[in-house]
């Protein structure tokens, strides 16, 4: 029986420990956000184009309507369609943070890319979401990838993601696809 609650203590520990590793992934300012996660992140498949000069595109996609973290996970595979990042939404008091998004991630694309920037807003009490959409193949890149929100030269928050081939995660199954209903 000893050896038994002693077996059950170490997994808990041990799950305790991985979580809390797979938290240290995610850091931020607690007086600027009253929430931050990190995952895969389910947004509507339309928004507005806007200008982004700083990304390899020239343009990224501003996304409203519902956003929500479908899995807090700090691994991701390279799946066609996939968006993973940041969920944050401003402490009261934080009205119009503007901030520049971050994105940097492994050599992508002929011109070899380690970097996407865009400006963005957060409003007290509404969630935004920073995030990245696997849409062409070039982006498909293993390694590690980072997501950061910043002000000046000041990190407000800041995310390490790890981007893997699918066949790294075969089990994996998009919590943003709606699964057909079985009747």
């Amino acid at each position: 029986m000893r050896n038994m609650r002693m077996f059950v203590l170490s997994l808990t520990v041990a799950a305790l420990a991985q979580a809390a590793l797979a938290e240290a992934d995610v850091t931020g300012d607690p007086g600027l956000f009253s929430r931050i996660e990190a995952g895969i992140v389910c947004a509507a498949e339309n928004g507005r184009r806007e200008p982004a000069p700083g990304t390899r595109l020239g343009y990224v996609y501003k996304v409203g309507g519902d956003l929500t973290l479908g899995l807090s996970t700090r691994r991701v595979p390279a799946l066609p369609g996939l968006s993973f990042g940041v969920l944050a939404t401003a402490a009261e008091g934080n009205e119009a943070l503007g901030v520049t998004i971050i994105v940097t991630h492994p050599p992508m694309g002929a011109e070899g890319s380690t970097r996407d920037t865009w400006d963005s807003n957060f409003f007290a009490g509404s969630p935004t979401a920073s995030f990245f959409r696997f849409e062409y193949p070039e982006e498909r890149v293993p390694g590690e990838w980072t997501i950061q929100a910043v002000a000046g030269d000041r990190v407000l928050y800041s995310a390490r993601f790890e981007v893997v081939t699918p066949d790294a995660m075969p089990d994996f199954v998009d919590p943003c696809q709606k699964q057909p209903q079985v009747s």
